[in-house]
């Protein structure tokens, strides 16, 4: 509303919107959207709509608050900003990959999943996808998790030894 006096464009008076219930892992939830047409716009095809978008929204919120992509960048020109951004979103895709592979089937500890391993199958698997379809990518996917689950690190072995804290080494003159 601010936004809209600023640029002087008048603010309805009333606006008109419809509810949409939904459940979100059994929870209730709703949706207020202004896209009145239930023929055009189901509200299926607009929960599903919804669904990605909190998604992309939280694929961005792990990249920007927990991969270190919150700071500023520091490139000023777009192919800068473009080199800056692909190697996060690469290692983004790599761990959420890795983490899907681990809880694909009997869940893993995600630690069994190689990171080295999982970038050398998405190579492989990024070259077949260019005309790709969601049947095939979901496919693909699917077919990278099992490679995966198939070439799982060993479990780690029990420390035998405690831990213990180095004594300081004298300097000689």
């Amino acid at each position: 509303m601010l936004r809209a006096k600023k640029v002087g464009r008048p603010f309805p008076a009333r606006i008109v919107f419809r509810v949409i219930p939904f459940a979100v892992d059994g929870e209730p939830s709703w949706l207020a959207t202004t896209l009145l047409g239930h023929e055009k716009y189901p509200a299926a095809k607009l929960v599903g709509l919804y669904r990605q978008r909190r998604e992309i929204e939280m694929a961005f919120d792990e990249i920007k608050n927990h991969l270190g992509a919150s700071g500023l960048l520091r490139s000023r020109t777009a192919s800068g900003v473009r080199q800056e951004l692909w190697p996060l979103l690469a290692v983004h895709h790599a761990l959420r990959v890795m983490n899907t592979a681990a809880m694909t089937g009997p869940a893993v500890d995600p630690d069994r999943v190689s990171y080295l391993t999982t970038v050398r199958v998405i190579r492989r698997a990024v070259v077949v996808q260019t005309a790709a379809t969601l049947a095939g990518l979901q496919e693909a996917m699917a077919s990278v998790c099992e490679e995966l689950r198939r070439r799982l690190l060993p479990r780690r072995r029990r420390r035998t030894q405690p831990r213990m804290i180095k004594k300081p080494t004298s300097r000689s003159p």
